[in-house]
């Protein structure tokens, strides 16, 4: 489920409130040329005939230009991903991943790791029926959906949402999933659809600490 290491536990001193505020200035002044690179192209795998295979994923290319045009930068953190997304590879593979829009994330995403963490343990299990759907996604590893509302008894009355994307590649420093906290780009108001902020525009700091 998690990468190679945890450090949102480790280096308690960072200010992650300052990280994600830099990381939104970051993105707020991208030129042209860059936000044509971060363009996200369908992996063959979920192609046939050339055409997308998984309507869930159809959404996010469709979606994409308002999601890069009007979206705005949260925490987000990995609930569960396909392994071959932690170490490098040629493909873009999914992930289901959890984000906050409440500001209190800003300043302390480790809340939000929790909830992940308490999710990934339903995996599989006979459960309550407002936790179960979560039980039978996880299960499954195939069962998309984008932007489900976690129940307050288990995100500790913060909203969150449990969410399916696709690990871009190209918009992770390393190219895998090294850590598993990161800037999410999401645009509620106007899509479901969400995905990892590439990471030419992060924190600087957040990127020698954390990846």
């Amino acid at each position: 489920m998690y990468g190679k290491k945890n450090p949102i536990y480790s280096g308690l001193n960072m200010n992650f409130k300052n990280v994600i505020l830099e990381t939104r200035i970051n993105y707020d002044i991208r030129t042209e040329d860059h936000m044509e690179y971060d363009r996200i192209v369908p992996p063959d795998w979920l192609l046939v005939n050339g055409e997308i295979s998984i309507s869930q994923f159809k959404e996010l290319f469709e979606d994409q230009d308002i999601l890069f045009s009007e979206g705005n930068v949260v925490w987000g953190t990995i609930i569960q991903a396909n392994n071959k997304l932690f170490s490098p590879g040629s493909y873009d593979h999914p992930a289901v991943i959890l984000y906050s829009l409440n500001e209190r994330i800003d300043s302390n995403p480790k809340l939000i790791k929790k909830v992940a963490r308490d999710l990934f343990s339903l995996k599989g299990e006979q459960t309550d029926q407002d936790l179960q759907e979560f039980s039978d996604r996880l299960k499954s590893e195939r069962a998309y959906k984008w932007k489900v509302p976690i129940p307050p008894r288990i995100s500790n009355n913060i909203q969150c949402f449990y969410t399916t994307s696709l690990i871009v590649r190209k918009h992770l420093p390393n190219g895998y999933l090294y850590s598993n906290l990161f800037p999410y780009l999401v645009c509620p108001e106007k899509t479901k659809v969400g995905t990892i902020l590439p990471s030419r525009y992060w924190s600087e700091r957040f990127l020698k600490k954390y990846w």
